[in-house]
């Protein structure tokens, strides 16, 4: 029953599997690709058996002689494929891959103005079928490249750091399904990782709360043209060209709309540091006002008010060290 059994998942699978898949150029395609999904076939008489025990009844008996005999199944299904077939295919193909002009990819890191940008942190993980992660991590060289060995893979998640932009709000992601090479033939994915940031965080600490709350708040409030550079660079955030986007109205009888993160009417109110209990939303290190908009679901997003050499601002984060960048929002109107 064993070895029929594993000859018919073989069969089922083996054109399916990670060994027969096309070639792509990539030194040791198949072993580094581990298990192909095909190679589920394997557990089918683990699901089969599984499913009659649960049954129970005349099945019970059928489910348990095969529930025993899919265990070595799949052992040895998986260890067959990831240990001997595939590593037998890939030095048969050996040759055939080492003619091929492709072996792997490469992450180009620009700045603003498209020029390359060497000594750039690259670190994240190559993805590909049954959870098969790669972890990548290196720097960028004089042409702003960092070279990955891989093709065979479904995405590539990663991250870019400098010390002297800010980081991106979220990992990039690469898809190797629909990529194509370029006119010198290799495969190169570019990015963006601009200079130009909203700048820093800086509080505002004078000002009484009658004032705030009567002359300073009340108004609609909109992202200044840094902090949209910043969020269609740093966020992928299309949106922020359009100047209907991202922005917020504070009225004077303790309504709001919120425009920015989510489109919705909602309340507000004054709040000053030392009279609320630390939550875990981000904020600034230092900070003495925040307006505090309440939702219908009573999730809260505050705004905190700062000012630099350009004026008052509210701003919702982020705050994180690493991004170097805090967006501000300029008042438009009483």
């Amino acid at each position: 029953m064993f070895v029929s059994l594993l000859a018919l998942t073989l069969g089922v699978c083996g054109c399916k599997s990670s060994a027969f898949a096309p070639r792509t150029g990539e030194y040791f395609q198949a072993t580094r690709m581990g298990p192909g999904v095909g190679c589920y076939a394997y557990a089918l008489p683990i699901m089969v058996g599984g499913g009659c025990i649960e049954k129970g009844g005349p099945l019970f008996l059928v489910g348990i002689p095969l529930f025993l005999a899919g265990v070595p199944i799949v052992g040895a299904g998986f260890l067959a494929d990831v240990c001997v077939v595939s590593p037998a295919i890939d030095l048969v193909c050996l040759p055939y891959d080492a003619c091929q002009p492709n072996h792997g990819f490469y992450i180009r890191i620009v700045d603003e103005d498209g020029k390359p940008l060497p000594a750039v942190l690259i670190k994240g993980r190559v993805v590909h079928g049954l959870e098969m992660d790669a972890e990548i991590s290196g720097w960028t060289n004089a042409a702003g490249e960092f070279y990955v060995s891989r093709l065979s893979f479904e995405r590539c998640w990663f991250s870019a750091h400098v010390y002297d932009r800010p980081d991106w709000w979220g990992n990039r992601m690469i898809e190797m399904e629909n990529a194509k090479p370029g006119a010198d033939g290799r495969y190169v994915f570019t990015f963006p990782l601009i200079k130009t940031t909203p700048g820093g965080w800086q509080a505002k600490f004078d000002g009484a709360r009658e004032d705030l709350l009567q002359k300073v708040l009340p108004g609609k409030w909109s992202a200044d043209s840094e902090s949209r550079v910043w969020l269609q660079s740093a966020k992928e955030d299309a949106s922020a060209e359009d100047p209907s986007q991202h922005w917020i109205d504070l009225r004077p009888s303790g309504g709001a709309h919120n425009n920015h993160w989510e489109n919705c009417d909602c309340s507000w109110k004054l709040e000053r540091k030392g009279e609320v209990e630390k939550d875990w939303h981000d904020a600034p290190s230092v900070w003495t006002w925040r307006a505090r908009l309440t939702m219908a679901t009573d999730y809260h997003d505050d705004y905190y008010l700062g000012e630099d050499e350009k004026g008052v601002y509210l701003s919702p984060g982020p705050f994180r060290a690493e991004n170097k960048a805090v967006l501000k929002f300029r008042k438009v109107s009483e």
